[in-house]
Formats: structure tokens, C-alpha cells, sequence
């Protein structure tokens, strides 16, 4: 088993770097096709006509993605996830194609869009080392980049017209014969990639574990970076549901803030994972996770004050004369501004005995011995309070104390 692992390995990296040489191709005719069509939109998100999504993609997200790729590739030599930044960042090049390209480079082109996603799903399961958790997922994630490369060969000569086009042309590579092998090697590909799906969300909580400290904080970042990026979409994308039976009769503009935040997630790979990677100073990671944890419980917690004293005192002024005043807003916005500090304080102290028990203990610990540096006059107790401090804070393999006479 330990030889199929290292003989995937090695064939799933030459296929990454095969894949980065066609995309390399691939942005190359998306630049030719946006010089020569610099105002025509995109087949793959119209924008309501508009050629935004182009310029967004081949002038800032492609760009962006393949250069941090790029820099992942030199500062951590051997880690595939840079390859797969690369393909993803190539993937978005392709996007930026316009309707008016020729057919024959659009035919051409259309290959990597399978593998495009395929790089997307892969990274969260290889990140942050390129090296799968556990080991025997390897093959299986070799399996799930050769089947999109091969399915994106055999559309390329299956398809008849040429999809998403307008005036959906002839394809000039049409090979009669090959619609029923890409069926079922599609077919194929979707039993061995949905499993992968659920795995993004598991694979980093199961990393975590195994974890070394720098990988740990890597990791953290990397969450959090997805929590900004995905929250935003899901929330617009559940009230537009909620709002709009059919996502279709929805106005232009709702379907225009959507493509954009679709578009920022299309930033997801060179923001999240590449900051996790790149940055040097992983560790303060934690100081943001904490006051964001604070902040958004505070958050909550200040919301339903303020609209509850808001629906207390209208009612409460509506029995008492008979009208809703505009003083029940004043009086619950000066009740929340005297709440603030309190609230935060508790909120904080809650947050930090639960889940930053090691850092509680350590500022309790830290405030003691201040107190005992203000009131002990004796030199010998004070250089063994020191010396407890600093083992029971930081738990150094060895101290020693050295006061000069």
C-alpha cells in the first residue's frame, strides 16, 4: 500500500504540472480574445450583458491566483498546493473568455473547466503541507484530477455544437462516437468526487489533531479566511431564497449582488489559502479569533437588548398615552451605550475561562505576581516567585535565575 501511496504521489504531481503547462496556454488565447474583445461579456456570467465578470477575472482574481501560486511554489518547494493555485488561477483566465471568440480556441479551451473545480476541492483536502490526511486518500485524489483531465479531453471531440456561444456554432473537432464513453466516464467521475465534498469540511478538523504547531495556526487562518469569504454568500443567498420563490423573478440588481459575491469567492484560494501559507507570524491568529468570537457575541447580545427595550417602550408608552413616540429609540440607544462596556467585559471573561483557559490562567497568574512585587520586601521570596511564574506561564524545559549583586 505504502508503494501505490508514493507512485500516486509522484504521477499526481507530473499530471499537476502538465495541467499548469495547458493553462499557461489557455491564458495566453483568454488574453488575445480580451485584447481584441475588451467590451464583450462572457458566456459563463453575463452580468445582465455587462463585461465586469471578464475584467474581474482575467485583470484581478486570475492574475492574483496564479502569481501566489507562483510564490507558494517558491517558498515552500514541493507543495502541490501551489500547482493547484495555479490551475484554479488559470481556470478563472478561462472564464474571462467572450461569446466572440473563435470556436476552435473556445473547443480548446473548455478542457480544463472540469479539472478548474476539481483543483478547487482538492486544495482544502491538501492544505497546508500538499500531502494528504490520511495517506491512503492519495490515490483517490489522483483518481479524481485524471478523470476531469481525461472527461475534458474526450468533451473537447464529443460535443457537437459548441456550448455557450452564441449562435452555437458547429465544433470544428467533433468526433462522431465518443458522447456515450463521456456519459459514463462522467458518470464515473461524480461516484468518486462527491465523497470529496463533505471530506473539505473534515479533513481539517482531522489535520488539526495531527498537527504541528505552525500547521495548527495555519489552519486557524485558513478557517477564519473562509468563514469571511463563505458567510457573506450563504446569508444573501438564504434571504434571496426566502424572498423569491424563483431565484429567476428576482430584480436585476439581486442577481447582480450575487454574481459578485460569487466572484469574491472566486478570490477564496490566493486569500485564504495563500495568507495561511505565506505569512510568516502565524500566531496572532488567536487574538483575532478571540475578539472576533467577543465582538460578534457582543453583537448578538447588544441587538436583542436594543430591539427588545425598543418593542418594551413603545408598548409600555402606547398603554401609558396612548401613542408610539420617537423617545423609545433615544432611551434604548442610551441604554445600550451604558451597557457596552459591562456586557464586553462579561462577554470576554466567559470566552476567555472556556476556551482560552491557558491564557486566563496565565494573566490571573501574571496579576498576582504584581501584587507580590508591589508588597514583598524580601529578595530571596521574590526570586523564587519569579522563578514559579515563569515555569507555571511559558513551562520552559530548564530555568535559571541570575541577579546581579
Amino acid at each position: 500500500m505504502q508503494g501505490v501511496i508514493i507512485r500516486s504521489e509522484a504521477w499526481f504531481r507530473r499530471l499537476l504540472w502538465g495541467l499548469v503547462c495547458y493553462n499557461i496556454v489557455v491564458c495566453l488565447i483568454t488574453l488575445i480574445d480580451f485584447i481584441q474583445h475588451p467590451t464583450a461579456f462572457s458566456p459563463y456570467n453575463a452580468f445582465n450583458g455587462s463585461p465586469i465578470y471578464r475584467w474581474f477575472v482575467v485583470l484581478l482574481a486570475g492574475p492574483a491566483t496564479m502569481l501566489i501560486g507562483g510564490l507558494i511554489l517558491r517558498r515552500t518547494k514541493g507543495n502541490v498546493i501551489g500547482l493547484l493555485m495555479i490551475i484554479w488561477g488559470g481556470g478563472l483566465f478561462g472564464f474571462g473568455m467572450s461569446v466572440e471568440i473563435d470556436p476552435l480556441w473556445y473547443s480548446l479551451s473548455s478542457l480544463m473547466i472540469g479539472v478548474t473545480w476539481a483543483a478547487l476541492i482538492l486544495m482544502p483536502l491538501l492544505f497546508p503541507n500538499g500531502k494528504s490526511f490520511p495517506a491512503w486518500l492519495m490515490p483517490i485524489l489522483f483518481a479524481n484530477m485524471l478523470t476531469p483531465s481525461v472527461l475534458g479531453v474526450i468533451t473537447v471531440f464529443s460535443a457537437f455544437e459548441v456550448p455557450n456561444l452564441a449562435g452555437v456554432p458547429l465544433n470544428p473537432l467533433y468526433i462522431a462516437g465518443l458522447a456515450e464513453i463521456r456519459s459514463t466516464l462522467s458518470a464515473f467521475w461524480t461516484v468518486i468526487f462527491l465523497p470529496l465534498i463533505p471530506g473539505v469540511l473534515v479533513s481539517p478538523v482531522m489535520r488539526y489533531r495531527r498537527a504541528t504547531l505552525h500547521e495548527r495556526q495555519q489552519l486557524k487562518w485558513f478557517v477564519w479566511w473562509s468563514a469571511i469569504l463563505f458567510v457573506p454568500y450563504l446569508l444573501f443567498y438564504l434571504w434571496a431564497v426566502t424572498q423569491y420563490a424563483d431565484i429567476a423573478d428576482a430584480p436585476p440588481i439581486v442577481a447582480t449582488i450575487g454574481n459578485a459575491l460569487v466572484g469574491v469567492i472566486g478570490l477564496f484560494p490566493p486569500i485564504a489559502i495563500g495568507y495561511s501559507i505565506l505569512r510568516h507570524r502565524l500566531y496572532d491568529i488567536d487574538i483575532i479569533i478571540r475578539r472576533t468570537l467577543i465582538y460578534a457575541v457582543l453583537t448578538g447580545i447588544l441587538a436583542i437588548v436594543y430591539f427588545g427595550a425598543i418593542i418594551l417602550t413603545q408598548q409600555l408608552l402606547r398603554a401609558a398615552t396612548g401613542e408610539t413616540p420617537d423617545i423609545a429609540i433615544v432611551l434604548s440607544t442610551l441604554l445600550i451605550a451604558a451597557l457596552f462596556s459591562p456586557i464586553r467585559r462579561r462577554v470576554q471573561d466567559v470566552i476567555d475561562r472556556r476556551l482560552y483557559r491557558r491564557k486566563y490562567d496565565m494573566e490571573k497568574t501574571l496579576a498576582g505576581f504584581q501584587q507580590t512585587l508591589r508588597d514583598e520586601v524580601d529578595m530571596e521570596t521574590l526570586k523564587s516567585n519569579l522563578v514559579g511564574v515563569v515555569s507555571e506561564t511559558m513551562q520552559p524545559n530548564k530555568i535559571a535565575l541570575w541577579v546581579k549583586e
